[in-house]
């Protein structure tokens, strides 16, 4: 696909909550990029950040503004937090996945010049909380004995061209036999493999 020439190029969130996990608070970084010949000013696009529910409802929202002006080829982070009450946590045992939509509006009705199209972006995205402390590991507050093994992004007869199939079969005989953590062995996985370990529910080492 092509993206328009003033794009979303990156997105970072970052997960805190309260101490008793009842409001999170899901910090943004979003990285926009100009591609265009002109200085981007200040205010002429919005990036509207929803966050959907597994029932396609908007629990949080908010739009953050483009405060100073980009460069041409240059580009500019723009930081911002959203706060969710009650939130759902995800785990090995409840994958629980909201939706984060990210949206680049221009406030432009029925143009067509490529270079002032809206963009938009959805991304997966589990709460949760990660800490290890005394060689313990924790998730949400609670101490989680990983049971795990080794995967290798190969198969017997395609080689590293793993088919999505496989991989489901993979993760689905994982779970039927109680294993709750994956270490990718030796290098990174496909994007998709981990996806799915986000919606059935395996720590990733």
């Amino acid at each position: 696909y092509t993206t328009p020439l003033v794009y979303i190029q990156d997105v970072h969130t970052q997960i805190d909550f309260s101490k008793n996990f009842q409001l999170g608070s899901l910090f943004l970084e979003i990285w926009i990029k100009n591609d265009t010949q002109q200085i981007l000013n200040p205010n002429s696009r919005k990036i509207l950040v929803q966050l959907q529910n597994a029932e396609q409802q908007i629990v949080a929202e908010i739009r953050c503004p483009i405060l100073e002006p980009v460069s041409p080829g240059a580009e500019i982070r723009v930081f911002d937090t959203i706060k969710i009450e009650k939130p759902i946590l995800w785990s090995a045992e409840t994958p629980y996945l909201y939706s984060l939509l990210i949206s680049l509006e221009t406030g432009l009705s029925g143009s067509q010049d490529h270079t002032f199209a809206d963009e938009n972006l959805s991304l997966n995205l589990g709460l949760r909380k990660v800490e290890i402390k005394k060689g313990i590991f924790f998730l949400n507050g609670e101490a989680i004995k990983l049971q795990g093994g080794n995967r290798h992004e190969t198969h017997p007869d395609l080689g590293h061209a793993v088919p999505l199939e496989s991989m489901i079969q993979d993760i689905v005989l994982m779970k039927q036999h109680n294993i709750n953590a994956v270490r990718t062995s030796h290098y990174t996985d496909d994007p998709r493999w981990l996806d799915l370990c986000d919606r059935y529910g395996l720590y990733v080492i």
